[in-house]
């Protein structure tokens, strides 16, 4: 039995995709975490989180989308930006604000340039 407000633990199984988390939490700070794939269950306490999304990427897809191996995630919370690591000089493109530096994505349709 459990205490008044006491949370239920989370019990994670395992799972073959990886996915992306974007959260926030109370005191306003977000986080983009990959989770690879588990190879065994996992149990945590739930965290009091008001906005979690989560993106289950398909099997295959880690290395398209992310450009590493899935191996590199295998059993891990990894944040995004640590993930694809800030280049020598010390530049985060993914925490930089200044404008022009946020390339949309283009599709480009067949036949055309």
């Amino acid at each position: 039995m459990r205490a008044a407000g006491e949370r239920p633990p989370l019990v994670h199984l395992p799972v073959p995709g990886t996915s992306l988390i974007f959260r926030t939490t109370r005191a306003g700070h977000s986080d983009l975490l990959v989770i690879g794939p588990r190879t065994r269950a996992s149990y945590h306490v739930g965290k009091d989180l008001p906005f979690c999304l989560r993106l289950r990427l398909r099997p295959g897809a880690t290395r398209p989308l992310l450009g590493v191996p899935v191996s590199e995630v295998v059993d891990r919370v990894v944040r995004l930006g640590d993930l694809w690591g800030a280049s020598r000089d010390g530049h985060d493109p993914l925490h930089d604000t200044r404008p022009g530096t946020h390339q949309g994505v283009r599709r480009s349709r067949p036949g055309s340039q």
